[in-house]
């Protein structure tokens, strides 16, 4: 077991680190990522490491105490904790699943014979790479809609929930960013600095999403 473990430490560190080089977005590895990019590159680091040193250290599982044994044996014979258990084990690695579930991103999209994986890549397609006539982030869910009523050969395959977890409304509560004199972004009526995700809204389509800006402590 522990082998297994420093095996899958190894691999989702190199996956982890080399996706994000290349410009793409790993279920769950990229959440380190999103905090911030260096200490996403700082954790597959250390999870390399730790990988390694337990491989080399050549233990093929972990040496339980008698004592610790009987525990484990006595919670399994509590059926009701242990199926709960498993329950949430399953629940977890479901939640790592991340935006191939959930998202409003499509996982694939064939357009004129070419495939493009927007879910799992850190750049945002415009409309205009699809046909659609402005240059925002493609509304992918509209876009299946557009080529499902016309016929296209195109498609679209989206997450079973294609909807964001967060923030994925028309209905956003908005209230400006302003940039005080020391430099940070505040919102509007807040003493502290902004941090979290805004959005900007073109002018002639004032519910319409522009881009998707994020902001640390007041600063992008």
């Amino acid at each position: 077991m522990l082998r297994k473990f420093s095996i899958i430490l190894i691999i989702s560190s190199i996956l982890g680190g080399v996706s994000h080089l290349m410009g793409g977005a790993l279920p769950s590895l990229r959440w380190f990522f999103e905090v911030d990019e260096v200490f996403g590159y700082i954790c597959m680091a250390l999870a390399l490491v730790v990988g390694v040193a337990l491989l080399v250290s050549g233990k093929k599982d972990i040496e339980w105490k008698p004592m610790t044994v009987r525990k484990f044996q006595r919670f399994r014979s509590m059926r009701r904790g242990y199926v709960s258990f498993l329950i949430l084990i399953f629940l977890v690695i479901l939640a790592m699943l991340d935006q191939t579930l959930v998202g409003k991103r499509a996982l694939i999209v064939k357009y004129e014979g070419n495939y493009y994986f927007p879910a799992f890549s850190q750049k945002q397609y415009p409309g205009k790479d699809f046909g659609l006539p402005d240059n925002s982030e493609t509304d992918y869910r509209v876009l299946d809609q557009k080529w499902e009523e016309e016929g296209s050969p195109n498609w679209v395959l989206m997450p079973i929930i294609p909807w964001d977890p967060v923030l994925d409304s028309q209905d956003l509560l908005r209230k400006p960013l302003l940039l005080e004199d020391d430099g940070l972004y505040y919102l509007e009526g807040s003493s502290s600095p902004y941090s979290g995700i805004a959005y900007t809204y073109y002018q002639d389509k004032p519910r319409q999403v522009h881009s998707m800006l994020k902001y640390r402590k007041g600063k992008q």
